[in-house]
Parts: C-alpha cells; structure tokens; sequence
C-alpha cells in the first residue's frame, strides 16, 4: 500500500497523525507520574499497617517487661520503639498525605490529556480506515457484551477464581459479503476474585486488596506504552467468521507454551484430540467435544497454514470451531487498531497501522475464512 500516495492525496491526515503522536507521548509522562504516586501510596499504606502491628506489639511487651536497668541501658532501643508510638502515625499521615496531592496533582491533567488522545486516536483510525480500505467497514472502540462472541469461543475460558472483560478497540468487516467475516482489535483483563474469609482479617484484607494493584501500577511506570495497552492480559487480533455446515461439538486449539497452565482454561469437558502431524503436535495443543468433528475442522491443509503462520509470526495464536464460525485470537501487545508507540513520524505511524490491518486481512485469506472451509 503506497502510504506516501495516501498522505499526499489526503492532506488532513498528516496533522491529525503529529498531534496524535505528540498528545500520546503526554500521555504516557503523565501515566508515568500518576501510577507512580499511586505505587507509593501502596508503600505507605503497607508501611502504615507495619508500624501500627509492630507499635502495638513493642508497647504490650514494653508494657509487660519494664525494668529501668535494661531501659538505661538500651536506650537506643527504647528511643525507637517510643519514636515509632508517639510518631509513627505522623509519618504515615503525612507521606499519604504528599502521595495523595502529587497523585491529585496529576491525575486530573492526565485523565484530561488521556481522553483528548482516545478521541484523537479513535478519529485518525476512522479517517485512516475510511480512505485506506474502502471496501471494508470500520468501527471503533466499544466495550464488548459479555455475552459477545468472544465468550462463546471459549479461546479466553479462563476458569476458576477469575472473572474476565472485554473491550473492543475497533473493528472491520467486509462490505456486502456472503460470509459473515470480522477482524477485531480486543483487550481482555482478568482479575482474581479475593477469598471471602480474607475481607474479614484486620490489615491482610488491606493487604490483598492493594498487592492486586501493584503489578499494574508496575506496568505502567516502567512501560512505554500508553496505558490502555498496559491494561489487558490479552490484546491483539480477534477474527471471526462464519462457514456453510453448523458442528455440533466444540473444538479449540491452544498453543503448547500453555500446558503447563492448562488447568485455567475451562477444558474439562472436552477430550485431547492426538492429531498425526508432528510439526503441528510440537506447537500446538487440541481439545474437542467431538473426535471426529475435530478432525474434519483441523484438516491436513489447514494445520499446514497454522504451522506455517506460527513459524512466519512467532506469535501467540489460538483457535476454536465452535457452530458455524472459525475464531482465531492472535497477541499483539499494542494491538492492530491504534496508535503505534515505537514510531515518531506521521508517514511511519501510517506504515505501521496499514501493515498490522494488512497482516490482519491476510490471515483472514490464509486460513480461507472468506471462503467455504466445509464442503
């Protein structure tokens, strides 16, 4: 695709393209600043409970073992545990305090600065997608049903103390076709449930529920990335498209580097599929409702194209045939509809998001999803 021949001929694009670059580096500063505060708030929380069980414990055992010889001679001792009684709490309040401000400080400029870049962001990819693809439909971003197909695949069937979300950060489908087909940008997020005997422990249920936090607030200082790719377990490639026969199982393949966490995904009621093709076995792990059925849907040709695409990417790739449709869930850390992070230039950043929906469309053809799979 001739990007240069695009800016040229669409002279709107080149502004709105610089603005977004410059509004998303903003963004991900102000990130930085306000997930930092935040982080820290955390720390004096968690130093706050420490002082409060280690002041409550000295003072009992002070208050049990007085003897005016050992408090003479450990006065050091002494001193410290008296400072963190009397002071303890001044410190606490105050670093909360401070934290509090410089995340208030920021928070509001950079929530401000944040939803002025989604905008700009969610116009550049419409307007991009509007006189890129011309054929094609695009939608932008939108949080997904829960009862979407995205749960109906199975591919994200976490099981277990999780509950997970979906949200769509843009779409494209084909205009007038046959065959239902739709190429997704999606973020899933999945978050442990807290055990209910924990919420009534003094200070652990603190604990806990603040822990959930740090690894994301984590993500988002160290990461360059702007936040909402710091937000999702999973994002990247979603596509789904409909063929002629309805299956009356389930089938889905997931990649081998998951084994060893296998128990989280809901396969219990399906059966290990043993397929013949070594390659495809060394990657790839297969389970089905439905022996028979699995094998008709993962066809010689078809395990030769997911092989093959494996090894061309080396990315992360699932599948399932689940009805009538074919859904395959690809990771992209950035995901495909959005505002690359790694490129500075207008022409650069079009290049790159042409690419990532060229890529996208391409797999659509590869593993036939515009054309009758079952005859």
């Amino acid at each position: 695709m001739n990007v240069s021949k695009i800016l040229s001929e669409n002279t709107y694009l080149k502004p709105l393209l610089e603005k977004a670059i410059k509004d998303r580096k903003e963004v991900i500063r102000l990130n930085k600043l306000v997930h930092g505060a935040g982080l820290l708030i955390i720390i004096i929380i968690v130093l706050g409970i420490f002082f409060a069980v280690y002041s409550t414990v000295a003072a009992l055992s002070f208050a049990a073992n007085f003897d005016a010889q050992t408090f003479e001679s450990n006065k050091w001792y002494s001193y410290l545990t008296g400072g963190i009684i009397k002071h303890g709490y001044k410190f606490f309040y105050g670093s909360l305090i401070v934290s509090y401000l410089i995340n208030a400080f920021y928070s509001k400029p950079h929530s401000k600065k944040l939803r002025e870049f989604q905008e700009l962001e969610e116009a550049s990819l419409t307007r991009i997608m509007q006189v890129a693809y011309t054929n094609y439909e695009y939608q932008s971003t939108r949080f997904a049903d829960t009862y979407h197909t995205f749960e109906l695949s199975k591919i994200f069937g976490w099981k277990g103390k999780q509950i997970t979300s979906y949200k769509i950060y843009g779409s494209l489908k084909k205009k007038s076709a046959l065959i239902k087909t739709e190429i997704y940008d999606i973020g899933v997020s999945i978050y442990n449930k807290p055990l209910s005997f924990i919420n009534y422990i003094p200070y652990i249920n603190i604990l806990f529920y603040y822990t959930g936090h740090t690894r994301r607030l984590l993500k988002n200082i160290f990461s360059s990335s702007t936040p909402e790719a710091n937000l999702n377990d999973f994002r990247g490639l979603y596509a789904v498209s409909e063929f002629n026969k309805k299956l009356n199982g389930y089938t889905v393949v997931l990649p081998k580097s998951i084994e060893s966490r296998l128990q989280h995904w809901d396969v219990n009621e399906q059966e290990k599929v043993e397929l013949e093709d070594v390659r495809f076995t060394d990657h790839f792990l297969v389970y089905s409702t439905d022996q028979v059925e699995a094998r008709y849907a993962i066809s010689t040709a078809m395990m030769e194209k997911i092989v093959a695409f494996k090894e061309k990417a080396q990315l992360p790739i699932m599948l399932a045939f689940v009805e009538n449709a074919i859904h395959i869930a690809i990771k992209n850390k950035d995901g495909i509809f959005s505002i690359p992070t790694a490129k500075q230039e207008a022409i650069e950043v079009l290049e790159e998001i042409t690419q990532e929906v060229e890529v996208a469309l391409n797999i659509v053809d590869d593993f036939s999803l515009n054309r009758k799979i079952f005859t």
